[in-house]
């Protein structure tokens, strides 16, 4: 294609490429990814194809597939990958496109949103203020922040999965900042640097090695992040 651009509204993935290796990560960083699931025997019926490229159960009913079809492997594979899965269980086709078609429509990006609002994170801030008597100024830039955090990490194709468990991870960080430090204005983010506060999250979350370890990894590349795009100068 040389350097020519090309780009599409909407991009339909083949199944062989599916199963390449990086194929989600590269559509993610594109743009929204959305997965389409029948079950596997109408699926079948509809590619022409004679074998089953599903893989199959011997427990189950329905021709080794049981009822929604999902206790399999590339099930699992399609809904970690995409941001949505949209389940057409006996639907038509024309449903199915309705289906499709009004959640396109629903993803669509409205113009002059933040990036709190891109991100899905407009009301963080105001529960903190309410729940906390959080200052305003602070709980709005330590979101902003955040929400622009999560935004970097969509552009980078990050699995869906792995971003629930950063915003997990940012909603926990933000709890204990401001039940423990209580900062005011911009000095929030001064707070995020000096973190992580390990020890009041094993106390007030969770003290399971693989969740401390998954904190102790999202806050400290959130800090990086925000000495990185200047919105916290280093301490070193």
């Amino acid at each position: 294609m040389g350097a020519r651009k090309r780009s599409a509204d909407v991009v339909e993935l083949p199944w062989a490429l599916q199963l390449a290796d990086g194929t989600f990560r590269e559509a993610r960083q594109a743009g929204r990814l959305i997965g389409l699931w029948a079950h596997p025997l109408d699926m079948l019926v509809r590619s022409g194809r004679s074998e089953p490229f599903i893989t199959l159960s011997r427990n189950l009913q329905r021709g080794g597939y049981g009822l929604r079809g999902t206790r399999n492997p590339e099930f699992r594979r399609l809904d970690r990958g995409c941001e949505i899965t949209l389940m057409l269980l006996r639907t038509s086709f024309d449903e199915a496109l309705a289906a499709l078609r009004e959640t396109l429509l629903s993803l669509a990006p409205v113009a002059g949103q933040s990036p709190v609002q891109q991100a899905g994170m407009q009301h963080w801030a105001e529960d903190w203020q309410r729940e906390s008597h959080v200052d305003r100024v602070a709980a709005e830039t330590l979101v902003d922040a955040m929400a622009r955090y999560v935004l970097e990490l969509k552009a980078q194709g990050a699995s869906p999965r792995s971003l629930n468990a950063v915003y997990d991870d940012l909603a926990n960080m933000a709890y204990l900042i401001f039940g423990y430090d209580v900062p005011r204005g911009r000095k929030v983010l001064q707070a995020v640097c000096e973190g992580p506060w390990m020890y009041e999250f094993r106390r007030k979350c969770s003290d399971s090695p693989a969740l401390v370890a998954r904190y102790r990894r999202t806050t400290g590349n959130f800090a990086r992040f925000l000495v990185r795009v200047g919105l916290r100068e280093s301490d070193e």
